[in-house]
């Protein structure tokens, strides 16, 4: 009985065994010796395993974060400022974030079992992060690190700004009691971002004492943003819009929406609400038609310029928005049990009412709450719906202005984008130096999953993948260690279609 080649094909491959026939004396019949031999290569035959793999790690979404780490210069700046160990926990931390969400005391036995741990030998330990994080707070690494990374990125578009809460179980001095939404009754800081409008890159970042209110930040960003881009224009919400704000924004280019409460705005409204809807006044925006006229008025010793808008697809939207409310405000006071004491009534319906008491009338009669609508202060409010004003100093079109203004939403879905992908709130770290360390990491992460995002979108990969759904898929492609070597394992038509997409994608 001689011995033969079998081939074997396997996803695409010709496998060889070498078969060997033997007598099976129980069996009484002819049997095989089976021994592997390789896969044919057109050069003869290659042995593709001659050990079994030391060890298997999750590989797949290193690739494009690690990527996106190295191309943007962000593990290169982080080399300036520490040491090898350091840095390669800095790194793991910030994939760990923008991976995984995970807190600091999860992130090595998550760590171990990744590519990160032979790529970035490091200590992640919650004690030595604990301590990184301490010396990075304590240091001026963060503004170091916010300025060698715009030199290197470049910013070449407006700059948006806006300030969030962040609520914390912490009892450090730093949370003090202000106006939190999410956890009102928890004290909290402010949070400051500077993003590039373009690539939707964040450049700069500062933290306050939560009673610090908007106004009184701007001081101190301006004077960063201008050491390090002092010639891009600035996009602000109208929570900046104050006539100390424009005295200190006027050497600036800048664009803000104005808070209807002052009367000068209020005049510009009155004077200008006649003329604003002509046609002669119609500019296409987004394919849709919008009122926009320029308008010139002063504040203080400010002489102001401005586009006044009136968009009927949002007052539609605010108008319908409106009524729902006050209708649903309506009739949840009317199935309340009013309160005996005319004080705790007053309460109580301020309490169920919120915002739009001011738009319902309600009187207690036969034990029960009765309500009806202030037309009068419905009609006045109604009046301004759908209109805004956008002051500005620069050289812009209505539609540029608007545009540019608009764009100030990605600084909001980037806070979302802290507060939830990456879990940035409640804090409970102790020391401010802790937490401003943490918010560095938090930062960087936020690099991460924004060009991320980005990278999808411009792949038309986000028709098909969320962020998370795409790491999930990619952390099924692995990385075995045979031999001293890393050896990928064959990647998935769905793995495939991933990094080939993003990969076509430019980081910067």
């Amino acid at each position: 009985m001689n011995t033969y080649i079998r081939k074997k094909e396997i996803n695409g491959r010709e496998y060889l065994y070498e078969m060997t026939p033997y007598w099976d004396k129980e069996k009484k019949k002819i049997r095989y010796h089976s021994k592997y031999l390789g896969v044919q290569k057109e050069n003869g035959i290659e042995k593709i395993r001659t050990h079994l793999p030391r060890n298997i790690f999750v590989y797949g979404p290193f690739i494009p974060v690690l990527r996106i780490i190295r191309e943007m210069g962000i593990e290169s700046t982080l080399d300036s400022f520490f040491n090898r160990e350091d840095r390669n926990a800095i790194i793991a931390f910030t994939a760990a974030r923008a991976i995984r969400s995970l807190p600091a005391d999860l992130v090595r036995t998550w760590y171990d079992g990744t590519y990160l741990s032979k790529e970035y030998p490091c200590d992640v330990s919650s004690q030595h992060i604990s301590r990184l994080l301490n010396d990075i707070g304590d240091s001026a690494i963060p503004d170091r690190f916010f300025s060698a990374f715009s030199s290197l990125m470049k910013p070449q578009s407006s700059l948006l700004y806006d300030i969030t809460t962040i609520a914390s179980y912490s009892t450090n001095s730093i949370f003090e009691y202000g106006h939190a939404k999410d956890h009102a009754d928890l004290p909290e800081i402010n949070l400051s971002l500077v993003m590039e409008r373009k690539r939707s890159l964040p450049v700069l970042f500062e933290i306050y004492p939560g009673s610090i209110v908007d106004v009184s930040t701007l001081e101190i960003t301006l004077k960063r943003i201008r050491n390090l881009v002092p010639e891009i224009a600035i996009i602000l919400d109208r929570g900046f819009f104050s006539l100390d704000n424009l005295r200190l924004l006027q050497d600036h280019g800048y664009i803000i929406s104005a808070t209807y409460s002052r009367k000068e705005v209020k005049h510009v409204f009155s004077s200008n609400m006649k003329r604003l809807d002509s046609a002669d006044n119609t500019i296409i925006h987004n394919d849709r038609p919008i009122f926009a006229m320029h308008v010139d008025f002063s504040i203080g010793d400010l002489s102001l310029k401005g586009y006044l808008y009136h968009d009927l697809d949002l007052e539609m939207g605010e108008r319908s928005n409106f009524h729902r409310h006050i209708r649903d405000a309506m009739d949840a006071m009317e199935k309340t049990i009013p309160r005996e004491k005319k004080n705790a009534q007053i309460a109580q319906i301020r309490s169920i009412e919120g915002e739009y008491w001011k738009y319902i009338r309600t009187t207690v009669r036969d034990g029960k709450y009765h309500t009806e609508a202030r037309n009068n202060a419905i009609s006045q409010r109604e009046h301004r719906m759908g209109r805004f004003l956008l002051v500005y100093h620069g050289e812009y079109t209505p539609s540029e202005c608007l545009d540019l203004y608009r764009d100030k939403d990605r600084v909001e879905k980037a806070f979302e984008i802290m507060k939830t992908d990456l879990d940035i709130f409640p804090l409970r770290e102790r020391k401010p130096s802790t937490i401003r360390g943490l918010i560095f990491i938090l930062y960087l992460s936020l690099i991460v999953r924004l060009s991320m995002r980005r990278m999808l979108t411009e792949s038309g990969l986000n028709r098909k993948y969320s962020l998370d759904k795409l790491f999930l898929e990619l952390e099924k492609l692995q990385i075995m260690e045979i031999d001293g070597k890393m050896i990928e394992r064959e990647r998935t038509k769905q793995q495939n279609e991933i990094l080939k997409a993003i990969q076509s994608i430019t980081c910067t």
